[in-house]
């Protein structure tokens, strides 16, 4: 009887504790990140922000927030890295959970030049598509900085 009453015990505690073995991790990820501009490297340094916009929710409660607005949805997830030359590597673990992301955008700053870049709705995840691994992820994304094109106004003889 004390036999199975130990069994009885060591089962109910093993059904009790399993599910804390499966708690939220953030799984170490290192991106190589590429920009490119007219689909050539891009080699000058790059200061850059990827924010995701959508709504949280608190564990065990997945449900659409009252408050949601899909019209102007708020930033749930967001990092900034920098990088000096062609093919960086960033560590950011993208730890999503209780998160549902609309979609991505990249808020960047040329270094060399000064100009300021965005590239809007280019995700509806900051998880690049190209990654490898279970638990120590490797990936790769490249973003293609787009052709800031100057603005030349046009001075008529009569304006001088």
């Amino acid at each position: 009887m004390k036999n199975l009453t130990r069994s009885l015990f060591v089962v109910m505690c093993f059904l009790v504790l399993a599910p804390m073995a499966f708690a939220d991790v953030a799984f170490p990820t290192v991106t190589t990140v590429y920009f490119e501009q007219e689909g050539e490297p891009y080699d000058g340094p790059v200061d850059y922000e990827v924010n995701c916009y959508g709504y949280e929710w608190d564990p065990g409660l997945e449900a659409v927030p009252e408050d949601y607005d899909p019209e102007n949805p708020e930033v749930v997830y967001s990092y900034t890295a920098s990088c000096p030359e062609y093919g960086c590597e960033i560590d950011e673990n993208y730890y999503l959970n209780y998160r549902h992301i609309d979609y991505c955008e990249l808020n960047g700053l040329e270094e060399s030049t000064g100009d300021f870049f965005t590239i809007e709705n280019f995700a509806d995840t900051p998880v690049p598509e190209d990654c490898v691994g279970d638990y120590e992820r490797t990936c790769e994304v490249t973003f293609e900085i787009p052709v800031v094109e100057e603005v030349v106004e046009e001075v008529e003889e009569d304006d001088l």
